[in-house]
């Protein structure tokens, strides 16, 4: 009698579709939680770059109050045009020309995947209250808006939850 001959090399469909199972149900479980983690990290890069911004207008403001001798209580901060042009104008005396932050500027890491480098360090005068979202006429900017009568400055973004709650990026 003739042996018949057996293959036992490979996988059969039931171990291939079990692998496939396995990996659908890995990806299931794991992408959430890349996505939980981007989000995350764009937060506390805006956070970061908050906390530049915020500190560069803070000592841009002792810098005005130094020059400028005042000695009232009075915050003096940079106008929106000197945030803009990362310099400040003639009005400042001795200051004039000197930058108020490091580089080219910060970015708004919300906005630069939708508008680009460029308009992700603009800055806009977004009304005094915080949370408020601006954008200039005929441009896409998108970075940061400020407030020069407070000093304070937040994300002109909402990529990132919902105003309603206030839990977004734009108000921190």
């Amino acid at each position: 009698m003739a042996k018949l001959k057996t293959f036992t090399k490979g996988f059969t469909l039931i171990e291939l579709v079990m692998i496939i199972l396995l990996l659908a149900i890995l990806a299931a479980v794991g992408i959430p939680g890349l996505i939980e983690m981007r989000i995350e990290t764009k937060n506390n890069s805006t956070l970061g770059a908050l906390g530049n911004l915020r500190a560069a207008i803070l000592m841009a403001e002792i810098r005005i109050r130094k020059s400028e001798n005042m000695t009232s209580e009075a915050a003096k901060f940079p106008t929106l045009q000197e945030l803009k042009d990362n310099s400040f104008s003639e009005s400042r005396g001795t200051l004039k020309g000197e930058r108020i932050f490091e580089g080219e500027g910060i970015r708004n890491p919300w906005s630069i995947a939708l508008y680009g480098e460029k308009d992700a360090m603009g800055f806009l005068d977004c009304g005094k209250e915080k949370g408020v979202l601006s954008s200039a006429e005929g441009s896409s900017q998108r970075g940061w808006c400020y407030s020069e009568t407070t000093g304070e400055v937040w994300a002109n973004s909402n990529q990132n939850g919902s105003a309603a709650i206030q839990k977004s990026e734009n108000f921190y």
